[in-house]
């Protein structure tokens, strides 16, 4: 009789067995390194998100910015439209008027 260990069949299971556990123990780090990968893209992800974040919020103010300072500008401007009116219509008014009055 053979010992157990001669038995070529068994050899070939056992190798077998232990070629299996290398390759699972093989594809566990290859599982770990991609986790790994993933984690450090999401964070680069998260980052750049921040980022955007930023620039967008730097975007709106200027908008608020840009449209308040037209809206102060054109506000502006009917203000000197309503001045330039009034001056106008002082300038019409005959002698003796509320202009020469407001002089006394």
């Amino acid at each position: 009789m053979t010992a157990p260990d001669d038995d070529p069949q068994q050899q070939g299971q056992s190798n077998g067995k232990v070629q299996t556990e290398a390759d699972l123990a093989q594809a566990y780090k290859e599982i770990m390194r991609g986790e790994q990968a993933a984690t450090a893209m999401e964070n680069n992800l998260s980052n750049l998100e921040s980022k955007l974040d930023a620039i967008l919020a730097a975007f709106d103010a200027a908008d608020v910015e840009k449209a308040t300072g037209e809206n102060k500008q054109s506000s502006d401007d009917d203000d000197r439209a309503r001045v330039g009116i009034a001056d106008k219509n002082e300038d019409e008014q005959p002698s003796g008027s509320s202009k020469e009055a407001k002089a006394e």
